[in-house]
């Protein structure tokens, strides 16, 4: 029975988990296969949720940070999650943005 993909609601706290576990045993960027295993969002959902979570990476590594979210609670998969973002293109122009705003 396969589970019914989400349209427009909020990540749980239970599918972040989950995503973590899977982009840090597949890797980052391959979103399709991310989808196929979470089974509760597409492809372009994941892809906006990691793009977001490396925004919001950004943001706690160069300032203060303002609200918590689910990204607040860390994991043991994290931490070469946190690695893989900080290595994209948009981390590293977003740190250099708010950096420069300093």
């Amino acid at each position: 029975m396969s589970q019914k993909k989400s349209t427009n609601s909020r990540w749980s706290f239970d599918e972040h988990k989950e995503w973590i576990k899977i982009v840090s045993r597949i890797g980052w960027g391959d979103w399709v296969t991310v989808s196929i295993e979470l089974k509760t969002r597409t492809p372009a959902q994941i892809q906006t949720h990691a793009r977001r979570y490396v925004m919001r990476l950004a943001q706690a590594t160069t300032a203060g940070r303002r609200r918590p979210t689910i990204h607040d609670e860390h994991f043991a998969e994290e931490v070469s999650i946190v690695e893989m973002a900080k290595n994209t293109d948009l981390f590293k122009r977003l740190s250099a943005t708010q950096n420069e705003g300093r």
